[in-house]
Formats: C-alpha cells, sequence, structure tokens
C-alpha cells in the first residue's frame, strides 16, 4: 500500500527537518481551524443507547455538507461532542446550532424532554501546527480514556479508530445515494437533503472517512511514530487542555497511577500510593485535581482514598460526577 504523503525525495528518505517543514507548509495553507466542543460538565447525558450515538455520527456529518465545515477529527461523548474543524468563526457556531436542531428533534421523537441550552460552542482558534496535533490528539483520546472497555482504534463514535490504521477502511460500506428513500429518512430523522456523493453508510451510520478529511488530517504529523508517541506519551499536554476545556478525566486509570507513583517519589520518596499517611494522600489528591483535573471518583481509585473524604475536599466535582 502506497503512504498517503510522500516519505521520499526521489530514492532518498526525506529528513525530520523536510518532514516538519512539509507539515507546516499544509498547516499554513489551510484554515482557519477551530476546536468545537460543547461543555459536557453542564449537560446531562444525551447520548445513551446505540442509535443514539448513530445518529450523532450522522448527524455530523450531515450538519458538516449543511454548513460547507471541514472536519478533521470527531469524537462522541455521551454529553458532548468534539470537531476539529476548517471554515469561519460564524459557519462554525452554524455548524453546532444545527447539531442542537438535529438533536433536540430527534430526542422528542425518542420522547426525551432534554434541556440544550448549554449545548453551544465558543470556537476556539487553532492558531500554530503544535496546537492543531494536540487537539487532534485530545479529541481522539477523549472516547477511551472515558471507557477502558475500548482502545484509540476501538472506539466507534469518532475518528480515532481510522488515523494511520488502513485496516480499519477496508470495508467503507455503500454509498448513501444508495439507500431507499425510507432508509435515509430514519438517519435524518426530518426532512431529506441533498448529501456529497462520496458520502457512504456503514454500520447503521453515515462512515466518517467519507466525510471527515482524514487523510489531510494525518499530513500534520510528520508520520505515525509522531501521532502514536504524542497519543500514548504527552501528558502534560493532556492536562493543560482539559483545565482549558473544563473536562474531568482526561488519563487513563494506568496513566494517572504512573504520574502518582512519580508524584509519591519526589515529594515523599515512597514509590507506592498504598503507602502513603492520609495527610500525605490529601496532598497527592491536591496534585491530581489541579495539575491532573482528575474525577473524584479517578482520586478514589488511585489512592484508595475515602469516597466521602474526596467529595469533601472537591465538593463541586462530587456534584458533576
Amino acid at each position: 500500500m502506497e503512504d498517503r504523503y510522500p516519505t521520499q525525495i526521489g530514492k532518498r528518505p526525506m529528513s525530520f527537518s523536510e518532514k516538519e517543514s512539509l507539515c507546516e507548509y499544509r498547516f499554513r495553507n489551510s484554515g482557519p481551524f477551530w476546536h468545537l466542543t460543547t461543555p459536557g460538565q453542564l449537560q446531562e447525558d444525551l447520548f445513551i443507547t446505540e442509535d443514539d450515538y448513530r445518529f450523532g455520527m450522522s448527524s455530523a456529518a450531515i450538519c458538516s455538507a449543511e454548513t460547507g465545515v471541514v472536519i478533521y477529527s470527531h469524537t462522541l461523548m455521551g454529553n458532548h461532542i468534539h470537531d476539529l474543524a476548517e471554515g469561519s468563526r460564524d459557519l462554525c457556531i452554524q455548524y453546532i446550532s444545527k447539531r442542537r436542531e438535529r438533536l433536540k428533534r430527534y430526542l422528542r421523537l425518542q420522547g426525551r424532554d432534554v434541556d440544550l441550552s448549554a449545548f453551544k460552542c465558543e470556537p476556539i482558534p487553532v492558531t500554530s501546527l503544535h496546537m492543531l496535533r494536540n487537539e487532534i490528539i485530545y479529541i481522539h483520546r477523549n472516547g477511551y480514556v472515558v471507557n477502558p472497555r475500548y482502545t484509540p482504534f476501538s472506539y466507534p463514535w469518532g475518528t480515532g479508530a481510522y488515523y494511520f490504521n488502513p485496516l480499519s477502511r477496508e470495508d467503507e460500506g455503500v454509498p448513501f445515494s444508495s439507500l431507499t428513500h425510507q432508509k435515509r429518512r430514519e438517519v435524518f430523522h426530518g426532512r431529506i437533503i441533498d448529501l456529497p456523493e462520496a458520502y457512504r453508510f456503514r454500520n447503521g451510520f453515515i462512515y466518517p472517512p467519507s466525510f471527515c478529511r482524514i487523510d489531510q488530517g494525518e499530513g500534520f504529523f510528520r508520520d505515525a511514530h509522531q501521532y502514536f508517541t504524542l497519543l500514548s506519551k504527552n501528558i502534560e499536554a493532556y492536562s493543560e487542555e482539559a483545565r482549558r476545556l473544563g473536562d474531568s478525566v482526561i488519563l487513563t486509570d494506568e496513566e494517572m497511577y504512573s504520574a502518582v507513583q512519580l508524584e509519591c517519589k519526589k515529594r515523599f520518596a515512597i514509590r507506592r500510593p498504598s503507602e502513603l499517611s492520609l495527610k500525605e494522600k490529601v496532598e497527592i489528591a491536591k496534585v491530581m485535581h489541579e495539575d491532573y483535573a482528575s474525577s473524584n471518583s479517578q482520586i478514589h481509585r488511585i489512592l484508595n482514598l475515602d469516597m466521602h473524604t474526596v467529595n469533601t475536599l472537591y465538593p463541586l466535582k462530587s456534584l458533576k460526577q
């Protein structure tokens, strides 16, 4: 299989700096880029059943077609969404507004009266290649960090499974235009509009690689090695991003445990959290809360600190869980 992006100049492999310059060139000649996310901490659960998630995925494709906003990466969570998008700020706001309108109609048809006043977005400008890479990585980590049943390559409700993973793209489904009128009505849950010919249908929703610019998104990374390294090791960037967005879970328990071990060694010359005194656990809990945006339940799990104590320390977080 051919590489989607060049790795050689003639017969000579591209150098590190040449790859980086090519990525910078792609960034400068695209955009503007935005991170679009709705505040999950203010919103009750929206997507509960698999049908809900299928609707949410297709809604991203439909609203992208309606507004002309280009999606590079996308993840659907239980009570919020993340998109790395290209287009004007006004179009991005319109894209989120249309998703809210479609979601409201869908939930009403399901007999659910949900307050969607928090389902809105102030687009976050992505102003550098470094930031763009971190935004894509953060978006792709969300699903599997929150749900330990998944890996970055098995979470079905986003684009993470498709980046640098050609095996996941062998079955592209069927052209959306080939579906019956009744099937298309089931997907839209409302008035049917014309969709681009490239859109395809697979597993009950519009196939993400057919409406997201995944190939171009991959081109903002030097190669697959860089992407995988950032996905698995860039803990500081995840922490900074989570604090900015107000997210409460950014590291898996395994990643958080490793970070706590380092903090225990640095502060108390103790390797295992189980050896900490109650006072020391409270100090480490503060680090987890402030530096890593850990949820109260994660603090409880990692430190084996009484849940009542944790909720007393951080009562606002206990209300969000």
